[in-house]
């Protein structure tokens, strides 16, 4: 017992050396600055992760937007409009080993996943009226896939709504004063209206996460 209280006072002594003191200060002062560099770095990955997720997706809408307001929907499998809406499904394993590891969850690339597939569907909507436009069927069966066109888009878009509650814009329903020429168009644009402002609130609130890091 009294070995073990010698040890102890000399041990203590020995803290208490000045030479003692300053490498131990020194040791923390690193440990202190490696920890603030690494979240920064961690910060900075993450938004620059969430950056490119909005680099690969935005150019989709813009262009979606103009097809479906367009006088005469041309949309064609071969044209470069179609391979840029395809664009945002090549990074879906990135996106969703990224949004594990930094954020530890999988919300942000299931939520990527639904944007990204109605985005699918919507184009998938307007090759088909770009082929009926340009097929020789009479008038009467091309207001009949029309008709079933547009039923199709006003479910997938009020399931979207059911599935996907928006915290910023909860009443939106995805309506716009402007006038297009039919309602299946119609239908189409409140639907990527819906999956527009999805994606922007998802989004900002990973961005957000991504600076609080």
């Amino acid at each position: 017992m009294i070995l073990v209280d010698l040890v102890s006072n000399i041990f203590l002594e020995w803290l208490k050396h000045p030479f003692v003191l300053v490498c131990l200060g020194g040791y923390a002062l690193k440990a202190i600055f490696e920890s603030r560099s690494n979240k920064e770095k961690l910060r900075n990955e993450s938004v620059l992760f969430i950056n490119s997720i909005s680099n690969s997706i935005n150019p989709v809408f813009p262009l979606l937007f103009d097809e479906i307001s367009s006088i005469s929907t041309s949309l064609k499998k071969d044209s470069e409009a179609f391979k840029l809406t395809q664009e945002p499904f090549k990074n879906r394993l990135e996106i969703t080993i990224k949004s594990k590891a930094f954020f530890g969850d999988e919300e942000l690339s299931k939520r990527y996943t639904v944007l990204i597939k109605e985005i699918d569907e919507i184009t998938r909507i307007l090759l088909r009226i770009s082929e009926l436009n340009m097929s020789s069927i009479t008038d009467a069966e091309k207001e009949h896939h029309s008709g079933n066109l547009t039923q199709k888009a006003m479910n997938r878009r009020l399931k979207l709504l059911s599935e996907w509650p928006s915290e910023k814009y909860p009443n939106f329903d995805g309506r716009h004063p402007k006038k297009l020429k039919d309602q299946l168009h119609s239908e189409l644009q409140q639907w990527l209206n819906i999956v527009f402002y999805r994606s922007e609130e998802l989004l900002l609130k990973y961005l957000n996460l991504a600076m609080k890091q």
